[in-house]
């Protein structure tokens, strides 16, 4: 499985960047926000809106979640298919 970390894309942003967000999830410890543009992840710093991490998804995706104890974020696409990255960008697993 491949790292799909993108540092050109984390450069200079923050939350407030004015872009169309699709959907977002609180971490459980409520530090960060992750959210899906496209087929970005995007995780923000809550406390200073700054963008953490950002990293690509193969397909457009349509949702977001944490798991309960933060390592891992599941998307979900548009074509109902379903991936579990961890925090840092790596992709663990499909669900399908």
């Amino acid at each position: 499985m491949e790292d799909n970390i993108n540092d050109d894309i984390t450069k200079n942003d923050s939350l407030n960047s004015g872009e169309s967000i699709k959907a977002i999830s609180y971490s459980p410890d409520g530090k960060f926000i992750a959210g899906v543009q496209g087929n970005k992840i995007i995780i923000w710093e809550r406390s200073s809106g700054k963008r953490f991490r950002s990293f690509i998804s193969q397909n457009k995706l349509a949702c977001i979640a944490y798991n309960p104890n933060g390592s891992e974020i599941v998307v979900g696409d548009v074509n109902c298919h379903s991936t579990v990255y961890s925090k840092g960008g790596k992709m663990l697993r499909n669900l399908n």
